[in-house]
């Protein structure tokens, strides 16, 4: 008798320790499952936030392609018109050149130059000032109040047809021969649209760079007698041997020509949608 006690004392020990053991492990069980409910919750919302993120950028994509093809289109057409301005005076074309008579005027150009210029307005309106604005920064000055919340297209608009003067006041600073000084007076004005319509300081960078990079760019094309200007005057080249009888001669004032054009581009960029990051006026 005295063993069977033993033996079911022992049986139930032995019962009671395996139902410790499962309630141990159960609020163990119980527990883990508690404390992964927030890890689970992080999960599921970093995954929802994935997702939102690659919808987004699949959204964003077509936009911003859009953005370019319009801002390309507008180089291609917008550029030749302000760009015949410069060249009744200046420059003439050589390779594939063509004329057309608007209201009376002749609009002197070239088959190569739609093209060129939807490049052109592409790199100079929306790749360099992505590099601009993250080598001078994002500061710029105060707008005109009159300019400060005028919409992209005003914008654009006025840059455009602030570019045509400034083009068209270098045509009429050769013609007439005026005894003033050519360049002060291009660069001002090439300087009083930067402060009026733009301001960034990352977009006035590039537009000093461009005024020099921009004519030599150029150079190219002049060996390869594409256009010629009629009456050189800076052969910015001429340390290698490109000097004064060769066909890498320019006028001097396409330098201003080309800082009014960077406004231009850049206004035009932000009009078409153009993602410029921190370059905003």
């Amino acid at each position: 008798m005295r063993c069977i006690a033993l033996r079911w004392n022992a049986a139930e020990i032995c019962g009671s320790a395996a139902s410790g053991s499962r309630k141990v492990i159960f609020q163990n069980a119980s527990q883990c499952a508690r404390n992964s409910k927030p890890l689970f919750r992080k999960f599921r919302k970093a995954a929802e936030c994935q997702r939102f993120k690659r919808i987004s950028c699949a959204a964003s994509e077509p936009q911003n392609t859009t953005s370019w093809i319009r801002l390309g289109a507008l180089g291609t057409t917008l550029g030749p018109c302000v760009d015949a301005i410069h060249n009744q005076a200046l420059l003439q074309y050589d390779a594939f050149p063509v004329s057309v008579e608007v209201f009376g005027y002749v609009a002197k150009s070239s088959l190569l130059i739609p093209p060129l210029l939807g490049i052109a307005y592409i790199v100079i309106g929306g790749v360099l000032p992505r590099f601009a604005s993250r080598l001078v920064g994002t500061a710029s000055i105060s707008l005109l109040p009159a300019l400060k919340d005028a919409a992209p297209a005003t914008r654009a608009l006025a840059a455009v047809t602030t570019t045509a003067l400034i083009v068209k006041g270098s045509e009429l600073l050769v013609v007439n021969a005026l005894p003033l000084p050519a360049l002060p007076i291009l660069f001002s004005a090439a300087l009083l649209q930067w402060i009026a319509l733009d301001g960034a300081y990352s977009t006035l960078a590039l537009a000093l760079t461009l005024s020099v990079l921009g004519p030599i760019s150029e150079t190219p094309f002049l060996c390869l007698h594409c256009w010629h200007y009629i009456s050189p005057d800076y052969w910015p080249l001429a340390s290698v041997g490109l000097g004064p009888g060769s066909p890498a001669g320019l006028a001097a004032i396409t330098g201003p020509c080309y800082f009014a054009v960077t406004t231009d581009a850049v206004a035009l960029a932000r009009w078409c949608g153009v993602d410029l990051r921190h370059n905003k006026p």
